[in-house]
Order: structure tokens, then C-alpha cells, then sequence
């Protein structure tokens, strides 16, 4: 998310419906238009400097509810030097070590495919996926490079009463120079619910936030180790780091007339060294809260 943009998007569809009874019910395709400009470009009448996006999508949908798409995006990112003032690169010299400030390439050209897939919404069980691949941008070190995103969620409802939905993502970002990981992030979340009455209802909801960056590098051009201020007068290089956070939410709620409502929860943040191991979890906050409401009728 950037601030100080201004964002421009159409483009032209076309809709074709199969006859009654027919395995294609539905065609989409669709040709879209996104342009953006650093506001004040926007202002002086200059041309896109932000990012030009270009997708060409494909929506099919099938007899019995099924919907696929396939969808290709042609992108172009332009420099954003403001948010890498604080990167320098450190290269090596026969009199020492030279801090240079880092100067990224003038754009990044993406090529992505896109897939998803959903099922028909059933009373008991519904899912869909998707994921993209495709040249695309590292950020961390403004470098073309390979990612991989993808998303599944599955919703299953055995009974009336119990309602259970579990979702994980995944995004890895990958340098084309010698294919290595610079970024990779996984998320798997679960949410239960469960209507014990009409009156009492539980709810639990569970996600792991698990990402791991690799020792920031300049990438492409000089290969030289990425750099940043250490406050101190020097300079630090931007070495690997993770992170592993799980957090939990319990909610009970007590409805026994409308208007009248008791709500009680209580949630924890959790972190710890090694990924989805759960044996040395540390905790870092907790919170409790309650809700009461009565309505009074005169």
C-alpha cells in the first residue's frame, strides 16, 4: 500500500451465455486497464510512473456450479527510489569497503498466469483455489524475479449446527540469478463454530504466520551485500530473519432473547524459533473481554 497515488482502470468485456442445459452456462472475458501515477506526475500532466498492468481473463462457468478461470497479466513496475532511500550496497575495493547508495533498475517487466477454481456452494461443503506463477518483482531487493502464490480454502458444515472453514496461503518469491528463496510466507488458519442451542454459540479461530527472509543481496547488478544505517555512524548488512507467530481467538456468546446478549473471548499471540514445531511457543500478550447487553422494553 502506497499513499500520494492516483489510480486509473476499465477496460472492455464480453459475456456469452450457453444454451439451457448446455456444460458451459457462462463465458467471460475480459480485458482490463490499470495506470498509476505518483500524484503530483498526475498533477503536472506526466504519464504513468507508478506501474501499468495489463490482464487478459478468461471466467468460465459449468453446469452444476463450477467456475474456472485462467487469466494473464502483463505488468510494468517503475523505481519507487523514495522507499529504498535507507539501502545502500557495500562493495569490496583493494583499499577496503566502498558504501554506495543502491540504485535499482529503471522498471521490472512481470509476465503471471493465473488459475482458480471453485466448486458449487453445497449445503455441507464448498472449496475453492488459487494460485499464480510467473515472472514477477522482489521486492525486498528490486529484482526481476519467480513467484509462486497460492490460496486454498475448503468450508465444511457436517450438521446444522457445527460450521468449520480452513484456509492456507502461501507466497514464495524466488531470484532468477540462481533460483534461491529471497521471501517465502505460509499461513494456514482454521475457524470453528458451533450453534450448541439457540441460544449458546462457540467460536474458535486459529492462524500460524510463518515467513522467512534471506540475506538481502543486490541482486542482478553488482551482487553486493544490501546494507542499511546501524544509528551508530556505520552500516549493518540486511541479514536473514523469521518470524513465527500463532494466535488464537475463543469466543462464547449467550442469546437467550433478543436484545439480550453475553459475550465473553479471549485471545493469545504466541511466537516461537523453529516453524510449526509448537514445542517452545512463547507467549507474548493475552486479552479477555466481555460483552453485556439487555434490552429494555417500555
Amino acid at each position: 500500500g502506497r499513499v500520494g497515488t492516483v489510480t486509473a482502470r476499465g477496460g472492455p468485456s464480453l459475456n456469452r451465455f450457453g444454451s439451457a442445459g448446455s456444460f458451459l452456462e457462462r463465458y467471460t472475458g475480459r480485458m482490463t486497464m490499470e495506470f498509476s501515477w505518483i500524484h503530483q506526475t498526475f498533477m503536472d500532466g506526466g504519464g504513468p510512473d507508478n506501474w501499468l498492468k495489463y490482464t487478459f481473463g478468461n471466467d468460465f462457468t459449468l453446469r452444476g456450479g463450477w467456475s474456472l478461470g485462467v487469466s494473464l497479466l502483463v505488468e510494468r513496475f517503475y523505481y519507487p527510489a523514495e522507499l529504498y532511500s535507507d539501502y545502500f550496497i557495500a562493495t569490496e575495493t583493494p583499499t577496503g569497503t566502498d558504501i554506495l547508495p543502491f540504485v535499482g533498475e529503471p522498471t521490472l517487466d512481470n509476465y503471471d498466469l493465473v488459475l482458480n477454481i471453485r466448486t458449487p456452494n453445497s449445503p455441507r461443503f464448498s472449496a475453492n483455489a488459487f494460485v499464480i506463477f510467473g515472472q514477477d518483482e522482489n521486492f525486498d531487493e528490486w529484482a526481476s524475479g519467480y513467484i509462486v502464490v497460492g490460496t486454498g480454502n475448503l468450508v465444511f458444515r457436517p450438521s446444522d449446527q457445527i460450521r468449520a472453514e480452513a484456509s492456507y496461503t502461501r507466497q514464495q518469491y524466488i531470484r532468477k540469478t540462481d533460483h534461491s528463496t529471497v521471501r517465502v510466507r505460509d499461513i494456514p488458519r482454521l475457524k470453528l463454530e458451533y450453534q450448541l442451542t439457540r441460544a449458546i454459540f462457540f467460536r474458535f479461530v486459529g492462524q500460524y504466520d510463518a515467513w522467512n527472509v534471506d540475506d538481502l543481496r543486490d541482486d542482478t547488478r553488482t551482487n553486493a551485500p544490501i546494507v542499511v544505517s546501524d544509528g551508530a555512524g556505520g552500516y549493518e548488512p540486511v541479514l536473514a530473519h523469521t518470524s513465527n507467530d500463532f494466535r488464537f481467538d475463543a469466543l462464547f456468546s449467550f442469546e437467550p432473547s433478543p436484545g439480550t446478549v453475553i459475550f465473553a473471548g479471549y485471545g493469545s499471540s504466541l511466537t516461537e524459533e523453529d516453524s510449526f514445531k509448537f514445542n517452545r511457543l512463547e507467549r507474548r500478550n493475552d486479552g479477555f473481554f466481555t460483552k453485556l447487553s439487555y434490552l429494555f422494553r417500555i
